[in-house]
């Protein structure tokens, strides 16, 4: 508080503290013309000049084109970009498409341990049951950020079934989000 007496007691910052009153700077508050359109500067004396051109913009600008969707390009991203879009962006479109693609390629979610599935290729199922299955299966580990094979025991009541999942519409993303995918591939 007292920084701020000492602001008020000071003759050099009146204009700062206790403001102006527009009347004194010129501005004609009767008039019906816009302030925008004449004020170029509370520095400045006169008027701003009228920054019309004369030019025509070329009809090729004014083209209405589909907006891109990087997500279009998912079945393209490597699965380490797949796995850095679950991780790390969740709820959000990209884990949801990112999940999709995931399953689309064999990989299957586990709930209980929050890790991605996938059947080594070459290696057939050891032991299949009534609701389970054992064998050797890659595993993706989001710590150390690689597959890593392992026998396990699956149960398919853990695993998320995503084959009756709604169709994924990459257009509903807001533009921001997108600037950042197209910036990034």
């Amino acid at each position: 508080m007292l920084g701020l007496l000492d602001i008020f007691k000071s003759p050099n910052a009146d204009i700062l503290v206790k403001g102006n009153d527009l009347k004194f700077l010129g501005f004609d508050f009767n008039s019906d013309e816009k302030f925008y359109s004449t004020f170029g500067s509370p520095f400045s004396n006169s008027p701003m000049i009228n920054t019309k051109t004369n030019f025509k913009l070329p009809e090729c600008y004014k083209v209405q084109q589909k907006p891109f969707s990087a997500l279009s390009k998912i079945t393209r991203f490597s699965e380490e970009i797949l796995f850095y879009m679950f991780y790390n962006m969740p709820q959000t479109y990209f884990q949801e498409a990112a999940a999709q693609e995931l399953f689309n390629r064999k990989w299957r979610y586990h709930k209980k341990y929050s890790l991605w599935f996938s059947k080594e290729p070459g290696n057939e199922v050891v032991i299949k049951g009534d609701g389970y299955e054992k064998g050797v299966y890659i595993i993706y580990d989001p710590i150390s950020l690689k597959q890593v094979k392992t026998e396990c025991t699956l149960y398919y009541a853990l695993l998320e079934d995503r084959s009756n999942s709604v169709v994924f519409n990459p257009y509903d993303i807001s533009m921001s989000i997108l600037l950042f995918f197209n910036h990034i591939f």
